[in-house]
């Protein structure tokens, strides 16, 4: 019979059984199925780096639960710090690049458009409400029947996918917008 609290014996069964449940406890707080699944495999592989010498003093199911709170609300206040530093380092660019070059800037804003568009239904319509908006989160959150932290989880969500498609410079004009008014027209 297994001692508790000696190293973790098989991984693999231990990863097969809790996975799916560590992806669906994340995702009650990330409220994002991409965001769940990168914290439950964070929590997973912390514990496979360490298996020879964990030692468990609960159940294992309540260990990785309370790994996977601790590292969601860990993404959480990452997230929510990240975007208000990125807003208040690069909220003056707009204005600046607009004045300098706005035929550039038009393109960019087309492109946008575009990438904008190809996000999922309900991300693309909360992204809009508080980016070209300018509706709070907590506004859009009782607009739609919505937690707040759903709202926040499909505004970063958008917010990665944009990273990830457009040039950083260009991103920067975008993601601390007053181009609502060019958007709609």
């Amino acid at each position: 019979m297994p001692d508790q609290k000696s190293p973790i014996q098989d991984f693999d069964k231990l990863f097969r059984t809790y996975y799916p449940v560590a992806v669906l406890f994340a995702n009650t707080f990330v409220k994002n199925e991409f965001a769940a699944k990168d914290i439950a495999q964070q929590v997973f592989l912390k514990i496979f780096e360490k298996k020879d010498t964990l030692q468990i003093e609960i159940s294992f199911k309540a260990y990785l639960l309370r790994a996977v709170r601790n590292t969601a609300l860990t993404y959480l206040n990452k997230e929510k710090t990240h975007v208000r530093h990125s807003e208040a380092a690069f909220a003056k660019t707009d204005q600046a690049i607009m004045d300098n070059d706005p035929v550039a800037y038009e393109q960019l804003v087309e492109a946008l458009k575009k990438l904008i568009e190809n996000l999922p239904p309900r991300c693309q319509l909360i992204f809009k409400m508080n980016r070209l908006e300018g509706k709070k989160n907590k506004e859009i959150a009782t607009e739609l029947g919505l937690s707040i932290r759903t709202v926040e989880a499909q505004i970063s969500y958008a917010l990665k996918q944009l990273r990830a498609k457009l040039p950083k410079e260009l991103l920067i004009i975008f993601i601390f917008l007053k181009i609502g008014y060019v958007y709609f027209n």
